[in-house]
């Protein structure tokens, strides 16, 4: 399909404003954001609620977006059909943000409407974390306008639906997706956070600081500061992990380092069969083979796993699947029992038409949206086997035919909720686990023939004890980044702001102020930066935007005083979305890139405005 992209003389693409190295905050959102420009051409935008519950329909049917709807909050008057174009462009435009595993949990907003002959000229801000490139945003939001415009176009059909998904897909997801900054994980703790109200600050690659100051808190995907690094590092070693565990009183696998293929055979021989091989220091069941019966069949698993691992573990076979045991600050959350990729039966069809049909509803779907794919090789032929079934074999209805041995993020698969069935004892051994390697979030993954009893009568093992864990999407994964948030963050995660404006009188002002705030209190402006004692603190950062961000990173600072003497806020955006207190005084304020130059009278009163809109309290 050829990309829908309006004659740029008519439909410039979007652009966004200047660059600058982090992004602020600006009144009417809740995450730092940017500011967008673009053309919404006046005969292509719907009017009336009919057309505009249409299109909405349309983009729900089509994109499947993540980000959550309310059409409600959507313009829709009839007077000004490109503002309701508009507010769908920021909304779809966001929600592709989102897809592309970027933390955006909100749409922006409209904050100026400029008729033009070609159609109306929109300025908005959206939302952008530090460290994200402008050019993913850009390119997001212009893939939304192009889209709708495309849906706007004529009547779309499922074929018309998937070359537009598969447009989209092609010519942004594929280009920028940007997964290994931010996975399903963090993405589930961003927006507990979020829903919180907690600000949060992008540090870098999958880092993450949530609130301010000695309230602020850092997490990198399921991950917290509080976890212990050492924990961290016995946990990635399987071997080590089991002698822990053994040594602890609690039940841990049986295994063998072999060094060499000999070796191998004779620890399997030693077991007997069948037996497990994996890799000693690999995550998401990269290289682990179950069941295996045979010498070939164990020399191919040893051969596969020592190519990802200088040292590989063949295992006594334990009976039972692998069930995820979720540990968050000493208390289970949630158990999942974890089957292997697979289809259920439904008394009806063969393995093979299950596949046909599961595989066809997830090519419905946007292609970032859609789960692994559903395989029939070799693999597949020879866990149905295990299970007494063939890819021809019409499995009676709530039968599982798997269709690999065991489950791994990296092929997915199957996730039962067995929270409410777990025996206490098993629930207790996990909870021992995660306080043995003195993690507050980790996935204690045990096998069992049957989680409803308890460990010390089936013979279950606790396989793995995992730092950050995958916690998925679920009710239950959302429900546990809410408790992780509650129980890490105290309140909302903020300190005392105090942002005093105007003129040399205003630094006066505020150390006068200083003086008298409770310890931990750090004032600054854009190039003196002074201690609570008055003494003054060397900062590698430029201006006031900067030096503030350093200060809230601070685990020392109980409180800010920032003295605003330039318009520098005005381009940066804020450091902060709440302030706890305003001050204006005497004097004018001046250009941000040049102190000793005024600004004009409008511009001051400007920035004392957006700052009056994101201040508690305010005093003149």
């Amino acid at each position: 399909m050829q990309a829908p992209t309006p004659p740029p003389s008519t439909f410039p693409t979007a652009v966004m404003g200047e660059t600058h190295h982090r992004y602020g905050y600006r009144p009417g959102v809740r995450t730092p954001c940017r500011t967008l420009a673009l053309i919404v051409p006046s005969v292509a935008a719907p009017c009336g609620r009919p057309q505009l519950d249409a299109l909405d329909e349309t983009i729900l049917a089509t994109f499947h977006p993540a980000l959550p709807y309310r059409a409600s909050r959507l313009p829709d008057d009839p007077a000004h059909p490109a503002l309701a174009l508009a507010g769908r462009i920021l909304w779809l435009g966001a929600a592709l943000v989102e897809g592309l595993g970027l933390p955006v949990f909100e749409p922006g907003r409209i904050v100026a409407a400029i008729p033009e002959p070609s159609g109306t000229r929109v300025r908005a801000l959206v939302p952008l974390l530090d460290g994200i490139p402008e050019q993913i945003a850009q390119q997001a939001f212009a893939h939304a306008r192009d889209t709708l415009l495309q849906l706007l176009a004529a009547p779309v059909d499922r074929n018309r639906a998937r070359e537009l998904r598969t447009w989209v897909d092609e010519s942004l997801f594929r280009r920028f997706d940007q997964r290994l900054v931010v996975n399903v994980t963090t993405l589930g703790v961003l927006r507990a956070a979020f829903e919180r109200g907690i600000p949060v600050r992008h540090i870098d690659q999958h880092m993450y600081q949530l609130g301010w100051g000695c309230r602020a808190r850092w997490t990198s995907r399921s991950a917290i500061d509080t976890d212990a690094a050492f924990g961290m590092l016995v946990s990635h070693d399987k071997h080590a992990t089991a002698s822990v565990l053994r040594q602890a009183g609690l039940p841990a696998a049986e295994h063998v380092l072999a060094h060499s293929p000999d070796a191998a055979v004779a620890a399997a021989h030693g077991f007997g069969w069948p037996v497990v091989v994996k890799p000693i220091d690999r995550d998401r069941g990269e290289g682990v083979v179950a069941g295996i019966t045979t010498r070939d069949g164990l020399l191919t698993a040893y051969h596969a796993a020592r190519r990802l691992s200088d040292r590989v573990l063949v295992e006594r076979h334990v009976p039972g699947v692998c069930h995820r045991l979720q540990v968050i600050r000493g208390q289970l959350q949630f158990v999942s029992k974890r089957l292997p990729k697979g289809v259920w039966g439904d008394g009806v069809h063969t393995v093979a038409e299950l596949v046909a049909e599961a595989t066809r509803l997830e090519l419905e779907k946007p292609p970032w949206n859609r789960l692994k794919p559903f395989p029939t090789d070799d693999r597949s032929r020879a866990a149905l086997a295990a299970a007494g079934l063939t890819l021809e074999s019409v499995p009676p209805a709530g039968t599982f035919a798997p269709l690999r041995d065991i489950q791994s993020t990296a092929e997915g698969g199957v996730v039962e909720d067995f929270t409410d069935r777990v025996h206490p004892d098993n629930a207790a051994a996990a909870c021992r686990a995660a306080r043995l390697f003195r993690l507050d979030v980790a996935g204690v993954d045990m096998i069992s023939v049957d989680i409803t009893r308890p460990w010390h009568e089936t013979g279950a093992i606790i396989n793995e004890v995992n730092f950050s864990p995958l916690l998925g999407e679920t009710d239950r994964a959302r429900e546990a980044n809410r408790a992780l948030i509650a129980g890490l963050i105290e309140g909302d995660g903020r300190i005392p702001v105090e942002v005093f404006v105007g003129g040399p009188a205003a630094f006066d002002v505020a150390r006068r102020r200083l003086a008298t705030a409770p310890p931990g209190y750090v004032l600054t402006s854009h190039t003196v930066t002074l201690d609570a004692g008055g003494s003054a603190r060397l900062l590698a950062a430029d201006g006031l935007f900067g030096r503030c961000l350093a200060l809230l990173m601070d685990r020392h600072t109980t409180g800010l005083i920032a003295v605003a003497q330039t318009d520098e806020w005005l381009e940066t955006g804020m450091p902060v979305d709440r302030m706890t207190a305003l001050v204006a005084c005497p004097g004018e304020i001046g250009h941000w890139q040049a102190p000793e130059r005024p600004v004009d009278g409008r511009r001051q009163a400007g920035l004392l405005a957006a700052l009056r809109a994101l201040t508690i309290r305010s005093d003149s």
